[in-house]
């Protein structure tokens, strides 16, 4: 069972901060809580902090959060937006693959998103994969296991935020 243990107002969202309220929200508890899995939004600074604070602690991305960050990122670097739309069909292939990577298994994720190398020569299709290979794929900070949301439900999400 998830319960909301606490509403925190901060005014900077650094790793060190989050170190401090995670503390404090363990400090007083009667007992050092047993944390299965932290759940939380793509931020480097949490997740950072939930892994000293936390180490060893399984760590997931919100479900609905996941696309909306693959998403928006992609379109922050204009790899996708509205002045710079993919102009052939394989890009626009490639480009609602790569957003459908987050609803496959784990552990074939890294698979796929290599069969997608082939299916475009797309000057942004590089420039997007290239985006997803750093920050996605081979990212010691946020894996494929992070955000694969295969089997999970986007209610048990929203039960923990």
């Amino acid at each position: 069972m998830q319960t909301p243990l606490a509403f925190v107002v901060m005014l900077r969202c650094r790793r060190k901060d989050y170190k401090c309220v995670f503390r404090a929200l363990i400090a007083t508890l009667p007992r050092r809580p047993r944390v299965q899995a932290v759940v939380s939004d793509f931020e480097v600074a949490v997740w950072s902090a939930a892994r000293e604070v936390q180490p060893g602690v399984l760590q997931r991305g919100f479900v609905r959060s996941t696309s909306h960050r693959l998403f928006g990122e992609t379109s922050k670097q204009s790899v996708y937006s509205a002045r710079t739309r993919p102009t052939s069909a394989s890009a626009v292939y490639v480009f609602r693959q790569t957003m459908a990577l987050p609803f496959l298994p784990a552990d074939v994720i890294a698979d796929e998103y290599q069969t997608l190398h082939t299916a475009s020569d797309d000057a942004q299709v590089a420039q997007h994969l290239q985006y997803m290979e750093r920050q996605w794929i081979s990212s010691t900070t946020w894996p494929p296991t992070t955000w694969s949301v295969f089997r999970r439900s986007a209610g048990a999400d929203q039960q923990r935020r």
